[in-house]
């Protein structure tokens, strides 16, 4: 009995396919996309507001150009996903050092290297490693408290 007794057929294709190779958009930032949270939005809205758009655009979607329509369609989409859903706030994040000195650089410079060590040792939960690196987190910890608390003084 042959144990592989599934019925599917292997299809194999070949594509010629001209890719052109833009060099000057290697360096950029890839775009971030906004993801959209279905529960919260207004389906009826976008379906609406798909279709008046795709009524505005028909010429252009129902066009012998298969790219251009596709990318005419996706342009809808992405406008209608746009308009419902309001605009994400950009939050300023505060710094997270007020103060900024020689015995708090050197100290996160010691923290972050015993990290190191201990995240190349494999992680150990007990031993030189973690009590190294326990204290001097703790070293940190007093020195920024230590430093904040000479500032709220002067203020």
């Amino acid at each position: 009995m042959p144990s592989n007794t599934s019925d599917h057929h292997p299809i194999t294709i070949s594509l010629k396919v001209f890719m052109e190779n833009n060099k000057s958009n290697i360096h950029q930032k890839p775009k971030t996309t906004i993801r959209v949270k279905w529960d919260k939005l207004d389906t009826n809205k976008y379906r609406d507001n798909t279709r008046v758009k795709m009524t505005e655009n028909n010429k252009l979607l129902m066009g012998g150009n298969t790219e251009k329509s596709v990318k005419v369609f996706t342009n809808i989409l992405n406008e209608s996903i746009a308009e419902l859903i309001p605009a994400r706030k950009i939050r300023k994040n505060k710094p997270k050092l007020k103060v900024w000195n020689e015995e708090i650089k050197r100290a996160l410079k010691d923290t972050r290297m015993a990290h190191k060590e201990r995240r190349e040792a494999g992680k150990p939960n007990e031993g030189e490693l973690i009590k190294t690196k326990k204290s001097c987190k703790s070293k940190l910890r007093k020195s920024v408290k230590g430093w904040n608390r000479q500032l709220n003084q002067l203020k």
